[in-house]
């Protein structure tokens, strides 16, 4: 990653960190509007930064396209393996950056034995202008390892709905464009469960990520 940009998101973390915007968001839209946030409850203390989801959602049967034109079968990719996964869209203005610059250090800090054992995923909720070719660019920008994915949209609402997400929507934008309203949280697959048992809202550090992320691989589940 080029260290303008490094320096730019890390300079927005830290602002919506201290301002709290963070904890507690599951779902945001990027006009700024309050009209499509839920909240999220906070469990009992725990060993995790990521705060538990219940129920724990489950991956739906579906075959998505990598970025390399390729069919990929999620469930079946992400048998085994701790699946990092999160949903939003390249033209997002902070959040989706934010969090993807967060999991990519936070897997560059991991031994690279532990590293092999995550799959982080990025699945646009914006195919018409996410295809293969611009999710490839764009996450270069952040990791060679976080696999990028789409599929057309109904596919797409299928899956964010199954994952407890609403369907993104589309918002016109002062530039002629549209944003995307999304879920803005990392879910956290452990390989025992292969279910989504941990949510991660922005601000979460790249030293948060890693610690849960190891604990998750070697454990193979959450700890109770």
């Amino acid at each position: 990653m080029t260290r303008p940009l490094v320096a730019v998101l890390a300079g927005l973390a830290a602002i919506l960190t201290v301002s709290g915007i963070g904890l507690g968001y599951m779902l945001r839209g990027d006009d700024n509007s309050n009209s499509n946030i839920q909240r999220i409850e906070l469990g009992l203390p725990s060993q995790y930064t990521g705060v538990r989801q219940l129920p724990a959602y489950e991956i739906p049967p579906i075959s998505l396209t990598a970025t390399d034109g390729s069919k990929f079968d999620l469930p079946a990719k992400a048998d085994g393996k701790l699946l990092m996964l999160y949903v939003g869209y390249t033209n997002c203005p902070d959040v989706c950056s934010l969090q993807m610059l967060e999991v990519a250090e936070a897997l560059e800090q991991m031994s690279p034995e532990l590293a092999d054992q995550v799959l982080a995923v990025f699945i646009t909720a914006d195919p018409e202008r996410d295809t293969p070719e611009v999710l490839s660019k764009w996450l270069a920008n952040f990791s060679s390892d976080i696999v990028g994915l789409t599929g057309d949209q109904a596919t797409l609402n299928v899956l964010q709905q199954a994952l407890g997400l609403n369907a993104a929507s589309h918002a016109a934008n002062d530039h002629g464009g549209y944003d995307v309203d999304h879920g803005t949280m990392v879910l956290a697959f452990p390989p025992e469960s292969g279910k989504a048992e941990l949510v991660y809202p922005v601000g979460t550090t790249a030293e948060q990520y890693r610690s849960d992320m190891e604990m998750l691989v070697k454990d193979k589940k959450v700890r109770e």
